[in-house]
């Protein structure tokens, strides 16, 4: 996944999701494969769904609520497996998934951080700002230049 974020060919970003896709497939057959005895969880097949709803509506507003509408579960439950299957709750994954699409946008487009951050679904570029530098440990901008500068 690192090589493909850094080259430059045709596709890139296709391969990028599709090689984040076959991450998570292996992480929750890893998942499976390590309670062989125990019947597969109820729980799993609905983290993956609600996954594959994040990916396909992050750009959105969507709340822990509008999740729990769709798949006919509290709000409370989808925390719960969030925090059994991927340790943190439905709120960070999400804005997690949204860092790493800014994140493409950031390596493909000239677009400001503030359009950015409306592209991917954030309230504010505010957030954009303050999760980039918690989880990259860096400024938009400077990951950016970082970008560019090994891209050259």
């Amino acid at each position: 996944l690192g090589e493909e974020i850094g080259s430059d060919l045709p596709g890139k970003n296709q391969m990028i999701n599709a090689l984040y896709q076959q991450y998570l497939i292996t992480i929750f057959r890893h998942l499976v494969s390590a309670k062989q005895e125990e019947a597969v969880p109820s729980n799993i097949n609905l983290a993956i769904a609600m996954t594959k709803y994040m990916h396909a509506n992050y750009n959105k507003n969507i709340s822990l609520q509008d999740i729990a509408d769709v798949f006919y579960v509290s709000p409370r439950h989808i925390n719960r497996v969030f925090e059994e299957y991927f340790g943190q709750s439905f709120k960070r994954t999400l804005n997690i998934y949204r860092l790493n699409y800014a994140k493409n946008y950031l390596m493909d487009t000239n677009y400001p951080a503030e359009k950015i951050s409306e592209l991917v679904g954030f309230s504010s570029p505010k957030m954009l700002y303050q999760l980039f530098k918690e989880i990259e440990g860096t400024t938009v901008s400077e990951f950016r230049a970082r970008y560019r500068k090994d891209r050259t």
